[in-house]
């Protein structure tokens, strides 16, 4: 398996470098790309992450294009052979998602935004929101404290300003009578029960005091980090040998 590996990433290669490139020219832009390509899928992914932390300040719409822009480069910037180039119709089909959100607004709607008509109603990320709140409810209710007391503790651990003990228990209820319409919503809910009543009580202890930890971010995903390995590679390149 991995003799073919070498074999394939050798014509990738071969592909890829001009005709009429010397051998030492050759070996001195794959050391280049070693460097450059771990940095560049670095600054990508940094970008989407900041496209995220920046949405309430440029806009949801802004932000998605913004976080679809920067994962393109991340496809563009994988490993060979598995990156994909411009010319690629999956890349273009990926990188043709901005530009229909770009046409919104412009009033162009594309075809994928097509509907046979508008219904009022929740959107499925709302409704996954929703059942991520009642599933910590059940699962703090499962370690043996009442439906009020973890409705509250949820509110305060997923900092829910704007929303009442009263309407999450409510959301409770929806779910749990099936009346949520959103099939989505509903099989990861059924899901989650299934698994709360299968788990141990040290299982759901251990579920629970982790409930509302921050998710972790890598210190690689800074850009301050980014900077620091930037410079370290201009000035491995300078001096090579470390001279």
């Amino acid at each position: 398996m991995t003799n073919d590996r070498e074999r394939f990433t050798e014509e990738w290669w071969k592909d890829k470098i001009p005709p009429g490139t010397t051998a030492a020219q050759e070996q001195d832009f794959k050391e280049f790309w070693k460097t450059a390509r771990p940095l560049q899928l670095q600054e990508a992914l940094i970008e989407f992450r900041e496209a995220y932390l920046r949405r309430a300040e440029t806009g949801e719409r802004a932000a998605y294009i913004e976080a679809i822009d920067a994962l393109a480069r991340v496809l563009a910037w994988l490993e060979e052979p598995f990156a994909l180039s411009d010319n690629d119709p999956a890349y273009r089909w990926w990188c043709d998602l901005a530009g229909h959100l770009r046409d919104l607004n412009f009033g162009i709607v594309a075809n994928a935004f097509n509907c046979p008509a508008r219904v009022k109603g929740l959107s499925t990320a709302e409704w996954l929101a929703r059942e991520k709140v009642v599933y910590a409810i059940e699962l703090l209710h499962a370690t043996g404290i009442t439906y009020d007391a973890a409705a509250r503790q949820v509110i305060r651990g997923y900092k829910l300003d704007n929303v009442s003990k009263k309407e999450v228990l409510s959301w409770r209820r929806e779910f749990k009578k099936g009346k949520v319409t959103n099939r989505r919503a509903m099989k990861f809910y059924d899901d989650k029960m299934a698994w709360l009543k299968e788990e141990s009580a040290e299982q759901l202890q251990w579920n629970a005091a982790r409930l509302f930890d921050e998710a972790f971010v890598s210190e690689l995903l800074s850009r301050e980090i980014l900077e620091r390995h930037v410079k370290a590679a201009f000035e491995s390149r300078r001096n090579p040998r470390g001279e």
